[in-house]
């Protein structure tokens, strides 16, 4: 399994067979810590977050997909790697992780899923209160300031990249050109110049477009408000070309 092949190059410290796979010194740039964290993990490190388990010091990382979730961790000075995929979205992957680094590490007593269960419940509170909020802060019968032919065009973020709002079947499109079969959806207005951005990435929930203007109330670009742990789009500042 390549996986197994490449946690076993990390727990080795860098090595296959015997020899460098990549050197000490960058082994040691990866694996430091670059950006203190709070809660369990001590900091992130390049590709990895780095936190302390009974003495011993664990670099792990996770990633998902719709469909499919995985967590692995890897203890170097234990030669030891636990990789779990799981076939699903379950949160189970990190309770077995957690459970069999205890066993090695630990004295084998500790209860993951008690652990995860009420965290998982105040994270589920917390973000249905989150989209209920903006549900309640709505405001309704509005309409937009310009119509469907004012801010059609084409955009772009200098990081980015470009971004385009077409019409189909009288409804504006806006699709982020690099991930132009994920990003990419119809707009339902919101509120105001605020519209309901429902692209097709089914790992995201919708995004909210809200457009931006001159003094001559000429539209000169938009941002997103799209909640996500793993891209800010909050910080993309599209301009009208």
């Amino acid at each position: 399994m390549i996986f197994a092949k490449w946690d076993a190059m990390w727990a080795n410290e860098g090595k296959v067979d015997g020899k460098a796979f990549i050197s000490d010194a960058t082994y040691g740039e990866i694996t430091a810590i670059h950006l203190a964290m709070g809660g369990r993990r001590d900091g992130a490190a390049l590709g990895w977050f780095v936190e302390e388990n009974n003495g011993n010091t664990v670099i792990t990382h996770s990633g998902g997909m719709p469909g499919f979730i995985l967590d692995h961790a890897v203890v170097p000075e234990k030669d030891l790697a636990v990789i779990c995929l799981g076939n699903g979205e379950s949160y189970s992957v990190f309770a077995i992780t957690n459970k069999i680094l205890d066993l090695y590490l630990g004295d084998g007593k500790a209860d993951p899923v008690a652990d995860i269960l009420p965290r998982l419940a105040k994270r589920d509170a917390h973000e249905i209160q989150r989209r209920q909020d903006r549900v309640d802060a709505r405001a309704k019968d509005t309409a937009p300031t310009v119509d469907l032919a004012v801010i059609a065009g084409t955009y772009a973020d200098k990081i980015y990249g470009e971004a385009t709002i077409t019409e189909m079947f009288g409804r504006p499109i806006l699709t982020l050109a690099p991930a132009k079969d994920l990003l990419s959806g119809d707009l339902e207005h919101w509120h105001f110049d605020t519209w309901k951005w429902n692209h097709a990435d089914p790992f995201l929930e919708p995004g909210y477009i809200t457009f931006q203007f001159d003094t001559d109330h000429k539209v000169t670009g938009f941002k997103i408000d799209l909640h996500s742990p793993d891209f800010h789009f909050y910080k993309l500042d599209f301009k009208k070309r």
